[in-house]
């Protein structure tokens, strides 16, 4: 995490979108602390308005709580939120929670499901894109 992570394709412009925006941002990770602090060196701290990680909850990814935990914190009900998750565990999450969900799955694949918007890559994202998530 030192030297930097590997950006997915399309989530560093995702990320610049949604932030030129002004809108708040949360980043949620069962990732403990510690290693979300050298993550950020390459995320960019600035961009997230609120951090929850693994190690700061009760009960991590899948249970509900980070999510919820990220909207209260962000001043929005869950509902008013969108998720973005690359896999089972962080999906079952968001689903838990009550935030539509925008999956692009990582190494495991992902079914269709109910309420779940599957792409297969965050490149060209636009804003239409995520009004059809939120909207679902």
């Amino acid at each position: 995490f030192d030297q930097g992570i590997d950006w997915r394709p399309g989530g560093q412009e995702a990320l610049d979108m949604v932030a030129a925006a002004g809108v708040p941002m949360a980043l949620v990770t069962n990732t403990e602390r510690v290693l979300t602090e050298r993550a950020l060196g390459t995320l960019g701290r600035s961009r997230f308005d609120a951090i929850i990680c693994g190690d700061e909850v009760e009960r991590g990814k899948p249970s509900p709580e980070p999510y919820l935990r990220a909207a209260a914190e962000l001043g929005f009900a869950p509902g008013d939120c969108v998720a973005i998750e690359d896999s089972p565990t962080g999906s079952a999450a968001a689903e838990s929670a009550g935030c539509a969900l925008l999956v692009v799955p990582c190494a495991v694949p992902m079914a269709p499901a109910p309420g779940r918007v599957l792409r297969e890559s965050l490149e060209g994202l636009s804003w239409e894109d995520l009004h059809t998530v939120w909207t679902r």
